[in-house]
């Protein structure tokens, strides 16, 4: 389950958490920390450098925290979860390839995450796109909506259904 610590890739968590607790399953939840963005008119000098590693170091453990608050809250509930974060410059390419080694069964995510151009006529981000477009497994993308995240999760004695048949 791809989290980029935005509200809306969270408003999915108690959907991913039933169909885990449905299916026995592990929930794995992702991060992936992009490289930042610096405008580079001229070379970067050392001290540049020295600010985008340390960005990126920052960012790292930040992921690392966010994914394990997430992870310890879904234990909690008696769910299997695990972590995985990892830095790369394109966010899309990470998780479809993370997907593809850690054989993931389904993916859950939001239909957009933190990027703060929210435009109403268009369904999905890029990142959601991206993913419907090249990943290998079954996707279920859900839509997101302006409310926070539900914080809690479904109990146990909460069923989910889900249609099985043809259509037509």
């Amino acid at each position: 389950m791809p989290l980029d610590g935005s509200r809306w890739a969270e408003s999915v968590l108690p959907m991913a958490a039933r169909i885990a607790r449905a299916a026995n399953a592990e929930i794995l939840l992702a991060h992936v920390v992009p490289a930042p963005e610096m405008i580079e008119a001229r070379p970067l000098e050392m001290e540049d450098k020295e600010l985008r590693q340390n960005l990126i170091e920052r960012n790292e453990q930040a992921a690392r925290s966010y994914l394990q608050r997430i992870k310890s809250n879904l234990a909690a509930s008696g769910l299997r979860v695990r972590t995985l974060s990892t830095r790369a410059e394109d966010v899309r390419e990470a998780l479809n390839a993370l997907i593809e080694k850690e054989a993931v069964d389904l993916t859950v995510m939001s239909a957009r995450g933190h990027n703060r151009q929210h435009v109403v006529d268009v369904p999905y981000g890029t990142v959601a796109s991206y993913l419907m477009a090249h990943c290998s497994v079954p996707m279920l993308v859900l839509p997101t909506t302006s409310r926070p995240a539900q914080t809690t999760l479904p109990t146990t004695h909460e069923r989910l259904r889900l249609p099985i048949g043809g259509l037509g």
